[in-house]
């Protein structure tokens, strides 16, 4: 499996590192594109390098079987004012390829009307722009092509409803028995 991460300025830590952390666990190759810069900073003030920019990325929703969207300020700041993100996301949703995002970030899916007759989930106030759909007040929602999860306290459900979508519960499980140390 292969993975695309997008990370800006302003992302949430927990909620891409985490992702980041276990989907390797479960054999997934990531790739950390960003918009601008391949040094980007977090939330609280880490410096993450990136493996690429998104203008550089040659037909991603050909060559990755997912996309993932962190939150943070970086969503409000910086990809929510993007047609590139816009793009990219359109890529991946006329190819049916899953795209889960967490937080702030499921804004940019919903904005475009992608929920229409789905649920979803963000963080509270964030779905003042996502214009279809029914927000729900679970954790985590996997609805059609999109994995949505309300917030980083959800990171580790968030990333196993990945792998269960793309590599199914019994790698689910395996990973989860494996970082909780059973």
């Amino acid at each position: 499996m292969k993975a695309l991460i997008v990370l800006e300025n302003g992302f949430e830590d927990v909620e891409a590192l985490c992702t980041y952390d276990i989907l390797k666990r479960s054999g997934f190759e990531l790739v950390k594109c960003s918009l601008n810069e391949l040094v980007v900073h977090t939330s609280y003030g880490h410096n993450i390098n990136t493996d690429c920019l998104i203008k550089d990325l040659v037909n991603p929703e050909e060559n990755f079987d997912c996309l993932i969207l962190p939150g943070g300020k970086a969503v409000f700041n910086v990809l929510d004012k993007s047609e590139e993100i816009d793009k990219l996301i359109d890529k991946f949703y006329f190819k049916n390829k899953l795209i889960a995002s967490i937080c702030a970030a499921p804004l940019l899916i919903g904005k475009r009307g992608y929920f229409e007759g789905l649920e979803y989930t963000c963080f509270p106030g964030c779905d003042e722009k996502i214009k279809k759909g029914k927000k729900v007040n679970d954790g985590v929602v996997v609805s059609a092509k999109f994995i949505t999860a309300t917030s980083m306290y959800y990171s580790i459900d968030f990333s196993l409803e990945i792998i269960k979508y793309l590599q199914g519960e019994e790698q689910k499980n395996k990973i989860l028995n494996n970082i909780m140390g059973k």
